[in-house]
């Protein structure tokens, strides 16, 4: 028996292409015992076919597409039966005019200035004494341009000593969690030391609280503190110490409270830097870090979890002064 060549295997396209020609071979077959036109049926089935290739195509090329951060939202969009292009606006506050088309609040342009309607006219609109802009003229003349932006008024800022005090203000629930998040990570494994770990930790569950140091706590002086957190506080105090895991899931557990704290601190810090720069003045004289002293706390912690070897490996050249003089004393207690 004699054998040819072997074949060469087919690709998916190939394998797809030909499964595709035997449904539409068979369909065929098929139509010749039934009453009818077969070569109609095939043109028909060919032509389904195409259009079913073509929709999973474009269904292949919208999975991707929605894998990118950039495109994800015009995929959702499209998806729905919405122009994606109103992805665009982002996070951007769209309101409604009295004209009936949608303008972004922030800087009064239209969100799809490509799509008119039949009796569109632009009007000349002026801004009023409050400071919203009104139609001067045509059918809607007198009446608000954005009738659902509402203007937010904001304290004269005369001098950087004013701005400097309204950033303090609002900055003053982060120095909270800051300053309590501090003594969390400068406590010792001792009895005296968890005293202050779980009390600097219910000061950041409760920034409010009145319950001091060493004082008996109470849902009534601690009342942001869950019922466990008062009653292992109250244990502690008495001479009880804690165990090395309790004390790794309370540093933890702060260090979340403070990363979260940090976020929204962020956002405080951003928005005062750019009034300050639309003023005219320098960040620096009405920004504080309130961070500055609570980083080499987390420095030298993440040191002292690390172990001996990985110390060594480490490359003195990334680190700064301050970090180089903590990362040799942790070496130095290490080695001993």
């Amino acid at each position: 028996m004699a054998f040819g060549k072997p074949k060469t295997p087919l690709t998916p396209e190939e394998q797809v292409e030909r499964n595709r020609r035997r449904a539409i071979g068979l369909s065929v077959a098929a139509e010749a015992f039934k009453q009818g036109d077969p070569v109609g049926r095939a043109l028909g089935l060919q032509q389904q076919f195409e259009q079913q290739a073509q929709q999973a195509e474009q269904d292949k090329l919208l999975q991707q597409l929605a894998q990118d951060p950039r495109y994800a939202d015009m995929v959702r969009l499209y998806q729905a039966g919405l122009d994606p292009r109103l992805s665009m606006a982002g996070q951007r506050k769209i309101v409604k005019g009295a004209d009936g088309y949608n303008y972004y609040a922030d800087t009064g342009k239209r969100v799809l200035p490509g799509i008119e309607k039949e009796d569109d006219k632009d009007y000349k609109s002026v801004k009023d004494a409050a400071g919203y802009l009104r139609y001067i003229e045509g059918p809607q003349k007198g009446e608000r341009v954005f009738p659902e932006v509402v203007i937010e008024k904001r304290p004269d800022i005369k001098d950087e000593a004013s701005l400097r005090k309204e950033f303090n203000d609002q900055s003053k629930y982060f120095k909270g969690i800051a300053q309590s998040f501090g003594k969390v990570l400068g406590t010792d494994p001792t009895a005296a030391g968890d005293v202050s770990l779980v009390f600097a930790y219910m000061k950041m569950l409760d920034p409010g609280s009145v319950v001091r140091e060493g004082e008996q706590a109470t849902a009534r002086n601690a009342a942001g503190v869950p019922s466990r957190i008062i009653n292992l506080y109250n244990r502690v105090i008495t001479g009880e110490t804690l165990l090395p895991e309790q004390r790794a899931d309370f540093r933890k557990q702060a260090q979340n409270i403070y990363d979260l704290a940090l976020s929204d601190q962020s956002g405080v810090v951003s928005r005062y830097t750019s009034i300050a720069e639309d003023k005219g003045m320098k960040p620096e004289t009405i920004i504080f870090d309130y961070t500055k002293g609570i980083q080499p706390l987390i420095f030298r912690k993440s040191l002292e979890n690390a172990t001996l070897e990985d110390l060594q490996q480490l490359d003195a050249s990334k680190y700064n002064e301050e970090e180089l003089e903590i990362l040799a004393k942790v070496l130095a207690d290490k080695i001993r």
